[in-house]
Formats: C-alpha cells, sequence, structure tokens
C-alpha cells in the first residue's frame, strides 16, 4: 500500500475512533449524572465521586459497546459507498508486490479514484445524535431528582427553607474513655447479646442493658437521668473510681443522659423495638361456606401466619353444632396442623378436613377460628368461619303440603341450653381452676355469640358490622352536604326512597322484627359478660332473652284481639287552669373546660426560631415561650425519640445560649414536624343541617364562586 492511500485509510481510522470516544464519553456522563442524583437523595454523597464513577460508567461501555475501528471496516464501507471501489477496495490493505497482475491493473485503476472527504457512516452519526439525545434527558432528570422536595425522612431532611439539616454526630462527655453498653434481648427472640460503643441505644422490648463506662479521672458520682425521672447509679468497680456499671430492663422508648459529678452529658435515644402479636390469614375457606349435597364433605383450610420473633404454637379450634329446637348440641375439636414445627417466624399451614370423620350429618355447622400463640405468650385468633352441610331432608317432607308456610323460628328454644349451662358452671365454681372456670365462661360466650348469629339471619344481619344497623331516612343532613350536593343519587334517595334494606326482606311484621331486635340487645348484652369472665351478671340478660323468645313463639300460635283503651276520667275543674306550680323546668349544667391551644404554643415558638435566624435577641416573654415549647417537644421525643431528640437537644442548646444556626434549623424541624401532626379541628360553617335544597344549591354556588 503506498504512502498516499496508507495516509487516507489512517486519517478515516483516527476520525471515526475520535466520534466512537465522544459517543462513550457523552453517555458515561450521561450515566454519571442519574446515578449520583439517585444516591443523593438517599445516601451522603459528595459530588467528589463524579469522576469515581465518570471513570466507571467509561469502562463499562467500553467493555459491552466500544468496538475498535479497522483498517477492514473502512474498506468495507468504501465498497458499499463508492462505486468506484468496484468492491475491491480491499486491495489496499494487502502488499502491493503479492497482487497478481490483474489485482495490480485493479489497484492502480482505485488508486485514482480513492480521494478525501470520505463521509462519516450514517450508523455513527445516528449514534452520537442519540447519545446527545440521552444527555440532554439525563440532565433534566437529575435536575429533577436533585431539586424536587423529599417528602421521606432520612438523616438529610430538606427544610421549607430549602437548607439541608444534617444530624450531629454523637457527643459524649470529656470524661468518658470508653464506652460498652451490652444490650441482652428475651429469650424468646432468639437475639444473642450485642455490644456498643456509642450511646444511642435500639433494642427489643424488655431488654436489659448494661452499660459500662471507663473514665479519665476519678469521679465521686455516676448516673444516668432517664425521661420518666429515675435515675440509675452507676456502681464503681474498684477503689479508683474511674470504672462503673449498672444495668436496666427497658420496656419503653425515651431519651437519657449520663451524668459524671455536676457534668450532664447530650441526649441519647433509647428506641423499642415492641414484640407484635402473630399474624393469621386465611385464604380459604371463605367465612361462610355450604357445601352442597352430593358434593365431597371436606374442607381445606389455608392460613398464612407470620410472627416477628417466632411462633410457638398453633392450632384450629372447631365447634360443630347439630341438631334442631331445643336439641341443638355442641361438641368442640381441636385440630393440629400436619406442616407445623415451632420456632419459625413465617408458615404456610394447611388442612384439609373430613367433616364426615367428625361426625357431621346434612344440616350440621362447623364454626373454627384459627390461634396462634407466638413465643412470648402472646395469642392472637382469626375471625369465625362457618362451614355447613346442605340438609335436604326438608325438601323430601309432605309437611308442606299441609301447611303453605311455617315462618316459627326454629332455633329460640336453644337459649335454654346457654342458661343451664352457665347454672351448672357457677355451681361448680368452687371446684374449678381459676383457668378452667375462665375458659368455660368465655366458651359459654362463644355458644352464646353463635346462636345470636343464627337469629340474627331472620333479621337479615348475616355479620356483626350488620347487628343493629339503620338507616335515618327523615332526616336530610345526616350526610356530608356537598356530598349530597353533588350526587343526583343521594337526592332521589330522600324522596323516591330507591335502596332497601337487608332487614326488610322478611316474612316478619314491623312489631316481630322490634322484638328480634330487642332479643339481640339482651343476647349481646349476655355475650359480653360471659366473654369479661362474669357469668353470674350474664344470667339477668339470659332470662330476659329467653323470656322475649318464649313470647315471639306464642305470638305464632295465639292470636289475640285488639281492644278499647280505657282512659282515665278527666277533671273538668282543672281544666283551662293554667297552674303551673308542680311542674319545674329542667335545668342542665354541664363544666366546660377550654383545652391548651398547644398548636397556637408551637407557632409562637416557630416565630421565635425565626427572630433567632436573623440573629435578634428575643426577649422574655419570647424565651418563656421556648422554655413551654420545650417542654412539648421533650414529651414528643419520650414517644418517638429517633424523630424528636434531635430536635429536643438543638433547642435545649438554644436555651442554654450555646445555640448555633444548625441549632436553630434543626429545632424548627421539630416544631414544623409537631405542627403537621396536630389535627385539625372542626369549623363552624355557614350551612346549616336542615338548610332546604333550594338554599343549599345557592349556598355551595356562592361558595364556589
Amino acid at each position: 500500500m503506498n504512502d498516499n492511500l496508507q495516509h487516507i485509510i489512517s486519517k478515516l481510522q483516527t476520525k471515526w475512533t475520535i466520534h466512537q470516544v465522544l459517543i462513550l464519553l457523552i453517555g458515561s456522563l450521561a450515566f454519571t449524572l442519574i446515578f449520583l442524583a439517585v444516591v443523593s437523595r438517599l445516601l451522603v454523597v459528595s459530588w467528589w465521586m463524579m469522576p469515581v464513577v465518570l471513570t466507571a460508567g467509561i469502562l463499562l461501555l467500553y467493555y459491552f459497546w466500544f468496538k475498535p475501528i479497522k483498517p477492514a471496516d473502512i474498506t468495507r464501507y468504501l465498497n458499499k459507498t463508492h462505486p468506484g471501489m468496484e468492491e475491491s477496495a480491499d486491495l489496499v490493505l494487502e502488499p502491493y508486490d503479492t497482487l497478481n497482475l490483474l489485482q495490480q491493473l485493479q489497484y492502480q485503476k482505485i488508486v485514482q479514484s480513492l480521494t478525501l472527504p470520505v463521509a462519516i457512516p450514517k450508523t455513527i452519526v445516528k449514534q452520537q445524535r442519540i447519545s446527545i439525545l440521552i444527555l440532554l434527558v439525563a440532565a433534566m432528570c437529575s435536575a429533577f431528582i436533585f431539586f424536587y422536595p423529599a417528602n421521606h425522612q432520612d438523616k438529610n431532611l430538606v427544610e421549607n427553607s430549602g437548607k439541608p439539616v444534617v444530624f450531629k454526630p454523637e457527643i459524649i462527655l470529656p470524661q468518658v474513655k470508653q464506652v460498652t453498653i451490652i444490650v441482652a434481648s428475651p429469650m424468646y427472640t432468639g437475639i444473642n447479646k450485642k455490644e456498643q460503643n456509642n450511646f444511642n441505644i435500639t433494642a427489643a422490648e424488655n431488654s436489659v442493658i448494661t452499660w459500662k463506662i471507663t473514665t479519665t479521672v476519678p469521679v465521686k458520682k455516676a448516673g444516668l437521668l432517664f425521661n420518666d425521672k429515675s435515675v440509675l447509679l452507676l456502681k464503681a468497680q474498684g477503689k479508683d473510681n474511674m470504672s462503673f456499671t449498672s444495668s436496666k430492663q427497658v420496656s419503653k422508648a425515651g431519651f437519657y443522659q449520663l451524668q459524671l459529678d455536676t457534668s450532664q452529658s447530650e441526649l441519647y435515644k433509647i428506641e423499642i423495638l415492641n414484640d407484635q402479636p402473630p399474624s393469621i390469614t386465611v385464604q380459604s375457606p371463605k367465612p361462610n361456606t355450604l357445601i352442597e349435597a352430593g358434593r365431597p364433605q371436606v374442607t381445606n383450610i389455608q392460613v398464612s401466619v407470620t410472627d416477628d420473633y417466632g411462633v410457638k404454637k398453633a392450632f384450629i379450634a372447631g365447634t360443630i353444632a347439630s341438631g334442631n329446637g331445643e336439641a341443638v348440641k355442641f361438641s368442640e375439636q381441636q385440630l393440629s396442623f400436619n406442616n407445623f414445627t415451632p420456632g419459625k417466624r413465617q408458615y404456610q399451614l394447611q388442612k384439609q378436613i373430613n367433616l364426615s370423620s367428625l361426625g357431621m350429618v346434612p344440616g350440621d355447622e362447623l364454626y373454627f377460628y384459627i390461634s396462634s400463640t407466638d413465643n412470648n405468650n402472646q395469642e392472637k385468633r382469626s375471625g369465625i368461619y362457618i362451614v355447613r352441610l346442605e340438609d335436604i331432608s326438608p325438601l323430601m317432607s309432605m309437611d308442606g303440603l299441609a301447611n303453605g308456610l311455617d315462618i316459627k323460628p326454629e332455633f329460640f328454644r336453644s337459649q335454654r341450653q346457654i342458661i343451664i349451662e352457665t347454672e351448672q358452671l357457677l355451681k361448680d365454681r368452687d371446684t374449678l381452676s381459676v383457668q378452667d372456670f375462665n375458659k368455660k365462661s368465655n366458651d359459654l360466650g362463644i355458644d352464646q355469640k353463635l346462636l345470636r348469629l343464627r337469629y340474627g339471619k331472620f333479621l337479615g344481619e348475616e355479620t356483626d358490622a350488620e347487628i343493629g344497623a339503620d338507616h335515618d331516612h327523615d332526616e336530610p343532613g345526616h350526610e356530608d352536604e356537598t356530598t349530597v350536593f353533588s350526587s343526583a343519587e343521594k337526592i332521589m334517595e330522600q324522596y323516591a326512597h330507591m335502596h332497601d334494606r337487608a332487614e326488610d326482606a322478611t316474612f316478619f311484621d314491623a312489631q316481630t322484627k322490634k322484638q328480634l331486635k330487642a332479643t339481640l340487645a339482651e343476647m349481646w348484652k349476655a355475650e359480653l359478660q360471659l366473654r369479661t369472665l362474669s357469668p353470674k351478671n350474664a344470667l339477668p340478660f339470659e332470662y330476659k332473652a329467653l323470656k322475649l323468645l318464649k313470647e315471639l313463639q306464642q305470638q305464632t300460635r295465639v292470636y289475640v284481639a285488639k281492644t278499647g283503651i280505657k282512659t282515665p276520667a278527666l277533671k273538668p275543674e282543672k281544666r283551662l287552669t293554667g297552674e303551673l306550680t308542680d311542674i319545674l323546668q329542667p335545668v342542665s349544667r354541664q363544666d366546660y373546660k377550654v383545652p391548651e391551644n398547644n398548636l397556637e404554643l408551637l407557632r409562637k415558638a416557630l416565630a421565635v426560631l425565626a427572630l433567632l435566624e436573623v440573629n435578634t435577641k428575643p426577649g422574655a416573654v419570647e424565651w418563656q415561650i421556648l422554655q413551654e415549647a420545650n417542654l412539648q417537644l421533650a414529651t414528643k421525643a419520650a414517644s418517638d425519640p429517633s424523630g424528636y431528640l434531635p430536635a429536643l437537644q438543638a433547642l435545649q442548646n438554644i436555651l442554654r445560649q450555646k445555640g448555633s444556626g444548625s441549632d436553630v434549623q434543626a429545632a424548627g424541624k421539630g416544631l414544623h414536624k409537631m405542627v403537621a401532626s396536630v389535627p385539625k379541628q372542626p369549623q363552624q360553617t355557614d350551612s346549616k343541617p336542615g338548610m332546604p335544597l333550594s338554599e343549599r344549591y345557592f349556598y355551595h354556588l356562592k361558595k364556589r364562586q
């Protein structure tokens, strides 16, 4: 290859390589901007890391994308774009002496047509434009991510002023040489002992915390001051009074200070991880399941159980109800899961129950719930689930031909069994242990609930949430005025009465339904006393419920004719005299105490901090406001030390007149957070509940304008 051709190929190779390197740099810069913008929102990242990230991006793109330009690529491109090459541009890469006569003639021919300039390949130009577009989009996205205010709480919160507030590192007293804190979690958690060298503590509930502190100078008195005003004295180890230790069991979150003689440290937080009861999620069956006749009499129970430290026990507690009328019998069953092994934190349990093996026949019902106990003996129960076997025997009976309709409540007389068992429980109280007595009382409460649910079906009440549900159709202002005004369906309901209620879809008249409601109310009261382990107090309600049930029975059998009301005779001599001496006006007196307006105090404290931020010295009244705000902030920091302890420490520095600009910002952050957490109070409006529809229309129209 002569010098002219070598110069052309080399120049094209250099030019195209430069364009590819530019594409590589632009892509790496776009990756760097996006990466640093995202990471800066999550962590404390310095922009000095940009060269490191840029270098990493260049290496990644070079490894996965960059392909060096070779002379063969150039000749291939020349063959495609220059017809004068006659598909022979590859000859310029071979030594001239190695070519045959025909190739030498062709070589001399293409040398004359190969001249500069040669256009850059369209693929490289397209890649360059795409990389520039990606860089512009990355720059806009990174700017949006970096400057958009953060809503989450982390160690670099952005205040309303836009200035970042960085929490200061932990500060210890100069007399402290070394600190070792040992956190011993309860045995049931399975957490090993851990040691730390800082005063801020995060521990499980009821953990035993041991402080070991070594000082640089002898100390006469050392102790820990907690937020609940309790003091833990540190015991000296040795005669030099330079080593101290003490332990305490901590069950509540809060904060504390270290006191060495007359010196006090800053506030240190104690965060407690409370032990939560197990969580139970029943995936199958449904809350109310009917197994139709002819289908397999089995039910599959699938349950998800989780706990933060481990589950010790999980089982199925079932109650089988069989029989009709006064012959209703209940039998309890406790079933275990086949794949349950205690000690784990998460389970997927399942159990297939053969209902016929439990002795159930068509018409019987199985009421069951899932019980789970964690390693801390905290028990959690799921809701009650019902599985019922369909009974088709009434369909084969001839009773319906003789009597067209039988609306007599079928299960009303079973309330008598609850009374008999309650009285028997009271008789056996002296012979039973406290645990057995409480268990039987609670079981009776469960039986009373199951019966009440069955009675409630006559009123269309399928669940506890529907019991006592009633609608007030005579008061148009019982709903939100704005919702009613903006909804045509709600307005039509007030006049057309288009919706229906579950209790109206029955065969009972109004008086029967009213007495049914009264019966359910007495059963509810009896269940409450049984569940609170007071069966003696439940007997009056049980007797009253039985009395109402018997009255309902008699109403279906006996017809009582209506009779006239006999009123007492009037005394004409006292009519129209207007004597009101024996009539007293009712007087109602209530003492109302105006609650403290903490919101106004916090706002005043924020105004005082604003004065300090502009270097204005506050007066005595302003200092008093900050003192009162300090008390409110201390109460809040005791329940949430991680959220409010830095603000409390900063405000105390300000009150000691040792605060800096960062302390003012940190204190303002905490007070702003408290103001945002105060619930809104109801405000008086001009709209009245009983306002007619036309007046409400003009009121809302004027309000929107």
